[in-house]
């Protein structure tokens, strides 16, 4: 069987084609990150305390007790020294006091986690 040049050459293309394309799937599949899970349904298990409720969940005679509590802004950032939170036209950082014993424990991406009188809740932007 003779084969010509431009036969040669065309295999010789589509050989090349199918070793590039080979490559670039290993290469994507290598690349493959896991799943972002979001860190608001995290649980950490050595943590003893219950987990934060959302405010609206929180006991009437606790709820009353608290000032109405506002998000103006939220601002995440994976470094926690750049995080903050803007309530009731007041910013703060993780672990500064409100006032009134409302501490901010933890800012998430979508939520803020608060205490008053060693109970947590959550609050979120409206």
């Amino acid at each position: 069987m003779k084969t010509t040049l431009r036969t040669k050459i065309v295999l010789t293309i589509l050989g090349i084609f199918l070793i590039t394309a080979t490559v670039h799937a290993q290469k994507q599949t290598q690349s493959q990150q896991a799943p972002i899970v979001s860190e608001d349904y995290v649980v950490e298990l050595s943590d003893t305390k219950p987990a934060p409720v959302p405010i609206t969940d929180l006991d009437p005679s606790l709820r009353n007790r608290l000032p109405d509590l506002s998000i103006n802004a939220l601002s995440y950032s994976s470094n926690q020294a750049k995080r903050f939170v803007m309530i009731n036209q007041a910013i703060y950082k993780e672990g500064e006091d409100l006032g009134n014993g409302i501490v901010v424990e933890k800012i998430k991406r979508s939520t803020v986690i608060l205490s008053f009188e060693g109970n947590q809740f959550t609050l979120r932007p409206l």
